[in-house]
């Protein structure tokens, strides 16, 4: 039971071992052991799979796996959301990384068969 005490018009704290000092919130150690830890977002390139920190810095490179040839065009910021697994919109091969992915040769590209690479699916 706590007890509270007025004297000479203060207000005094509980005399007990889980009481709180003025003016300190109280926390929840659940509420931070599941609050999410601030990760940096990564920003990745559709054609190669190549990772920035930011979209100015990915889209001011050339990219080495660009479709007008290697270092002839820009990286491109791939839209999609970041996954465990990616899949090629043209014939449906997985892959666990980006740049995995678009490294091979796609037997489906609308080029023709092997005269493109993998492309990522949104």
């Amino acid at each position: 039971m706590f007890r509270h005490l007025f004297l000479l018009g203060i207000f005094l704290l509980p005399l007990h071992s889980n009481a709180n000092p003025i003016n300190q919130p109280v926390t929840n150690q659940k509420q931070q052991l599941n609050q999410p830890k601030n990760t940096m977002t990564q920003y990745s390139c559709e054609y190669c799979g190549t990772k920035s920190s930011s979209i100015s810095s990915l889209t001011a490179a050339a990219c080495p796996r660009h479709p007008n040839g290697p270092l002839k065009g820009k990286h491109k910021l791939y839209e999609g959301s970041q996954k465990a697994s990616y899949s090629c919109k043209y014939c449906g091969t997985s892959s666990s990384s980006l740049s995995s992915l678009t490294a091979a040769a796609c037997p489906r590209h609308p080029s023709g068969p092997l005269k493109g690479k993998h492309a990522p699916a949104l």
